[in-house]
């Protein structure tokens, strides 16, 4: 009789210890694709803001794919700019979608996040990262 309670006790506690893994587990991967997606948008922007010829603020005129499937630690990002029509001053909304684990396009068993900021372009900043402002940004998630 006494090896049955401990049998039933042991079971119940290795499906609680077991439950509890799988809970850290999944709260590590949608913490981790957050950083992701938020790490996507802080390159995008930069991007868009270090006036070096490529994908520039005032350059974009269309949805353009700053990066596609860019890994980091262990995910992946991948950050769209498109201009917002017919607002002074001149908008971009980046929009960046993360995977985690890495792959592109992203799987649905896979954890995953997107994030979306507004840019304005002040010209008159400063250095080039001031002349793009971040206006406000969401979790689309």
């Amino acid at each position: 009789m006494l090896v049955a309670i401990l049998t039933v006790v042991s079971a119940t506690s290795m499906t609680a210890a077991l439950t509890e893994l799988r809970i850290a587990d999944a709260y590590y991967k949608s913490v981790a694709v957050f950083h992701i997606a938020e790490a996507g948008l802080t390159h995008g922007r930069h991007e868009v803001s270090d006036e070096d010829g490529d994908s520039d603020f005032t350059a974009i005129l269309t949805p353009t794919t700053l990066f596609s499937g860019r890994g980091l630690h262990g995910g992946s990002y991948t950050v769209v700019a498109t201009p917002v029509a017919g607002v002074t001053p001149a908008t971009l909304r980046l929009r960046s979608s993360a995977c985690y684990p890495a792959a592109d396009p992203c799987p649905r068993a896979h954890a995953r996040a997107a994030l979306e900021a507004l840019l304005e372009h002040d010209p008159a900043g400063a250095t080039p990262q001031d002349r793009v402002r971040l206006v406000a940004w969401r979790s689309l998630d």
